[in-house]
């Protein structure tokens, strides 16, 4: 009777290795996927900055860590019109963006972006309290002086009566500003509630 050949490997190790050389194809691709979709959501949002960028001032870029090359693509993409080479800039800025300290930048941005939400959120703030003040209310007026003791009493009244002074005149002049005949006094009502907004911008610390 032959002998039986000799099993080198145990059948278990034969299956495991096969399962192993059938799904290391597909770990590959998924890895490599994987990145490549992590590398596009990194352009896109360098592109979501490069258009960001591309929105602001000169006065407003100078605030920010911008190398020089990357500043004069972003003058040049603000001189384009048609939405197809703007995009093509876009993606170019978003390269030069990638390639310098772009965590430096987009931290940057950020802060500008947050110190422009506080500054319309002071200024809607005062306006609002310009326009409470304008209609005369004395209370609010007192409490208005004793929050912010900077306030110039003497000064505060004057703008106000100039306000209430020029709103009455207005609407004493009502049916004639309907017919089209004049329309100084409403000016001279915006310029006096101007003047109560500016004094309290200039004077109410945030």
């Amino acid at each position: 009777m032959k002998p039986l050949p000799a099993n080198p490997d145990p059948p278990g190790l034969v299956m495991s290795d096969q399962h192993q050389d059938q799904n290391a194809p597909d770990g590959l691709e998924s890895e490599a996927r994987a990145s490549k979709s992590s590398q596009k959501k990194h352009m896109r949002e360098l592109q979501d900055t490069g258009g960001k960028l591309l929105t602001l001032s000169k006065a407003r870029l100078a605030e920010l860590p911008l190398p020089e090359d990357l500043l004069k693509a972003l003058a040049e993409g603000r001189r384009l019109k048609h939405a197809d080479a703007v995009r093509r800039q876009i993606r170019y800025i978003a390269k030069l963006i990638k390639n310098a300290d772009h965590e430096s930048i987009v931290t940057a941005l950020a802060q500008l972006e947050e110190d422009e939400r506080l500054f319309r959120q002071r200024f809607q703030q005062v306006e609002a309290l310009a326009e409470r003040l304008g209609t005369g209310d004395p209370d609010l007026l007192e409490q208005v002086l004793a929050e912010y003791p900077g306030l110039e009493r003497q000064r505060l009244r004057q703008l106000i009566r100039q306000v209430l002074r020029q709103h009455t005149s207005s609407d004493n002049n009502h049916e004639d500003d309907l017919r089209g005949t004049d329309n100084s006094d409403q000016q001279r009502t915006s310029n006096a509630r101007r003047k109560l907004f500016d004094y309290l911008r200039e004077n109410l610390k945030p």
